[in-house]
């Protein structure tokens, strides 16, 4: 299983079982958001006194990485658990360093 950086930056709603914001960036650029219960992402106990913003690492399964027409690496990824960001999409083309 892959790896995908990115950031939680809010809390959505601190009632159990707790849904946080993250984003990350394709790479055109489009800022990602995704909207998802805390247990679906870790099993750490996360609640309102933990420090955000905050790197994260999203699971994911990369699918093929390519070279862009501008010369930089791309990887497409699917993300796992059914995570999907708030437009209801899985699989994006994000910046291969973005995935380890």
């Amino acid at each position: 299983m892959a790896k995908l950086k990115a950031t939680v930056t809010r809390w959505v709603d601190e009632e159990f079982p707790g849904f946080v914001e993250l984003r990350f960036a394709e790479a055109d650029g489009t800022v990602v958001l995704i909207t998802e219960k805390v247990p679906v992402l870790t099993a750490e106990n996360w609640d309102s006194s933990t420090p955000l913003p905050m790197p994260f690492d999203l699971d994911c399964e990369v699918l093929r990485r390519e070279q862009d027409p501008h010369g930089g690496a791309t990887a497409v990824v699917e993300l796992s658990y059914g995570v999907q960001d708030d437009d209801g999409r899985g699989q994006f083309t994000v910046p291969a360093d973005q995935v380890r």
